[in-house]
């Protein structure tokens, strides 16, 4: 970590207080955390046109392959499908903000869930309820969801509280949201610095502690929390592996290999995660896992 400074130029992008202080220089950008609502932005933000290149060729799997979950995703994600639909009733209607490559939708739908998605980056081929679009204004009806699921996309959204804001409209009352994002207190970001995988920089522009993301959802609406936890078995082993051996990062290893995972590459990280197991299961019990997993009820 570096040490800390006062840049005369920061404004938060989630609630317009000006200056704050640097947790973290990874080279032409800074990690800056506000003073008043704790969330740590990324300065100075990227273009769009950044941005755009980001998602290119090779962001996504190799085409054959989007929006069908492989045996390790469903082995990873089928608890978190299997969590929503009980908190729901069978048919209950989801929305998958941030929905990628419609991968989830088609697991939450083998659940029994009328599953949806909505993508602003979404690729060709991810599905007919697959919608590209603004996570501000979806055009759906308000209310028309039983479940709103927001997996890593709050740090890549320049206001993440106007999707928030749109989630809670989308929401039935009584209708469940459920978040995950990196944590801005992982102790692996803490030793690791700027070599922390989850940092993502530039796609990533926003990092959140579990007390600044309860008060952003807490600021759109009224909420009954019902369950917090720091480990997922999708994300946090591969952020510890991808921490200390970066190059086999996914995203790196398509871009070389034309869209493709090589076998060889994929059992050796499998085993690796599988390795990791242990380390990152204790930062989650001290509530320092590289991930913050929270869900919600909406209230009213």
């Amino acid at each position: 970590m570096s040490g800390y400074t006062r840049p005369a130029l920061y404004r938060c992008h989630v609630c317009g207080e000006t200056g704050g202080s640097t947790i973290l220089a990874t080279g032409a950008h800074i990690l800056v955390r506000c003073p008043s609502c704790h969330i740590v932005g990324l300065w100075p933000r990227p273009s769009e046109a950044e941005l755009t290149a980001a998602y290119a060729e090779g962001y996504w799997d190799a085409p054959a392959k989007i929006g069908r979950p492989g045996l390790a995703y469903r082995l990873r994600m089928s608890g978190v499908a299997r969590r929503l639909a009980s908190l729901a009733k069978g048919g209950a209607r989801l929305l998958d903000m941030g929905s990628g490559d419609g991968a989830f939708l088609r697991l939450a739908e083998s659940f029994g869930l009328d599953a949806w998605g909505i993508d602003r980056y979404a690729p060709a081929g991810a599905g007919s309820r697959q919608h590209e679009g603004d996570f501000t204004a979806t055009g759906f009806e308000s209310g028309y969801f039983q479940l709103v699921t927001m997996f890593h996309v709050l740090e890549h959204l320049p206001d993440p509280r106007a999707a928030l804001a749109e989630a809670h409209r989308l929401l039935a009352v009584d209708g469940v949201l459920m978040i995950e994002v990196p944590n801005a207190d992982s102790l692996v970001l803490a030793l690791a610095g700027r070599r922390w995988q989850p940092l993502e920089i530039p796609t990533h522009l926003s990092f959140f502690s579990t007390d600044s993301l309860n008060r952003l959802v807490e600021s759109v609406g009224t909420w009954e929390l019902l369950s917090t936890s720091h480990f997922s078995w999708r994300a946090s082993p591969a952020a510890l592996v991808l921490t200390v051996l970066p190059g086999l990062q996914p995203k790196a290893v398509r871009r070389r290999n034309g869209g493709r995972y090589p076998v060889a590459l994929a059992a050796m990280y499998l085993v690796l995660q599988i390795l990791a197991i242990p380390a990152v299961a204790g930062t989650a019990l001290l509530g320092r896992g590289c991930i913050i997993r929270m869900i919600f009820r909406k209230k009213q």
